[in-house]
């Protein structure tokens, strides 16, 4: 339902969904339907899978294939801390672990360790976060929806200009993306921190307060 609104950025662009690669050739790419999509040059983005195999047996708590820390970035064990993406990090706000592999969380959480480490530890439940640049858009995400969140489409008079906010079934906001519209993720910021309960029909403006 999100994602359809994005479809239109890719007008005159072959984009397949729900497609899968059986193989990679000398003329192109195969996919499992047995099509081939000629190319010359082929780019992968296929996510980060932390490397954690190596620390099954070292007593440390694990979670989601990272390390299991605290807001601070401290593990199971006080001696030892991560940081970025093998770093599962709990969140009291959302009542589970923020495993974003967003350089925002590596940026923070290195922060957070180095004042941890000097005793003087912030204990600040970080609001997860993260951007992209597409088509000359600035798209940004911030929070921690579920699945079975309220969806609230926020419009604005610039159809450029939109948002959607999600609501748990007791009002709070998860989670909020924007699209060129920056001052409105720094206001979802604030909702997400103070845990405000919003009115999803008060909301369906971009430029309206949460």
């Amino acid at each position: 339902m999100v994602a359809e609104r994005f479809l239109p950025w890719w007008d005159g662009i072959d984009l397949r969904t729900g497609a899968f690669v059986e193989s990679v050739e000398a003329e192109g790419v195969r996919l499992t339907d047995a099509s081939l999509i000629p190319a010359d040059l082929v780019v992968t983005g296929v996510g980060v899978r932390p490397a954690s195999g190596w620390l099954v047996d070292s007593g440390l708590e694990l979670s989601g294939g990272g390390v299991a820390v605290d807001s601070d970035g401290r593990s199971s064990d006080p001696r030892v801390f991560a940081v970025g993406d093998i770093a599962a990090r709990h969140s009291p706000r959302l009542g589970e672990r923020v495993h974003s592999g967003h350089w925002d969380e590596a940026l923070n959480g290195a922060a957070a360790v180095a004042r941890t480490i000097v005793g003087q530890p912030l204990g600040v439940d970080r609001v997860p976060y993260f951007w992209s640049d597409q088509f000359g858009r600035k798209v940004q995400y911030v929070g921690q929806h579920r699945p079975g969140d309220r969806v609230v489409f926020r419009e604005h008079d610039d159809p450029a200009k939109w948002g959607v906010a999600w609501v748990d079934h007791a009002g709070h906001l998860t989670g909020h993306l924007n699209v060129g519209f920056p001052r409105s993720m720094v206001r979802a910021r604030a909702a997400l921190e103070s845990g405000a309960v919003v009115d999803p029909e008060a909301i369906t403006r971009l430029d309206a307060g949460l």
